[in-house]
């Protein structure tokens, strides 16, 4: 059997314990932001041109748009503009971090602890049918990739990297 055979085979995430990681996951960010000190908001990370404030903004956007999902539809459009030089899902993560170029990360952290809530919510009432579209092309994801994928995965995933990378960042 080939590797991508037996990627394919591994069972998917079910939406259920999706929520469950979710919600873990989005509980250590927060737990860790509220424990930053103010000097630590700037430092780089590993996130080429993005410090730890950026990276947070980054999630705070993604976080948005899990509950508002015509957002990104924006997103993608302003950053096609901006960030022509870019790949569609950096355009997309560079308008994010911008819409919120002017916070603090206290202001972030209390944003991302608003939007924890209704964004599992959000993903508790997805219908099946919006889980099952194929993700728009140009994201680096393989043909056909549901958007199932990206609210129980990579959104997810996202999460708990980002939180290494403030940690690396922040010692």
């Amino acid at each position: 059997m080939s590797a991508a055979a037996a990627a394919r085979a591994i069972p998917t995430t079910s939406p259920d314990h999706a929520r469950e990681v979710d919600a873990a996951q989005l509980e250590a960010m927060l737990d860790l932001l509220r424990r930053l000190e103010p000097d630590e908001w700037e430092r780089p990370t590993d996130c080429d041109r993005w410090t730890v404030r950026q990276v947070v903004a980054h999630v705070v956007g993604a976080s948005e748009e899990i509950t508002r999902p015509w957002i990104s539809l924006r997103r993608i459009a302003i950053g096609a503009r901006r960030h022509p030089e870019l790949s569609r899902l950096d355009r997309l993560n560079e308008v994010q971090v911008e819409d919120r170029a002017d916070r603090s990360g206290s202001e972030l952290t209390d944003e991302l602890a608003a939007l924890a809530p209704r964004r599992l919510r959000a993903r508790r009432r997805m219908p099946q049918a919006i889980r099952r579209l194929p993700v728009l092309p140009g994201f680096d994801l393989p043909r056909g990739t549901r958007l199932a994928y990206g609210l129980d995965i990579i959104t997810i995933r996202d999460v708990w990297m980002h939180r290494v990378d403030i940690c690396l960042a922040t010692g």
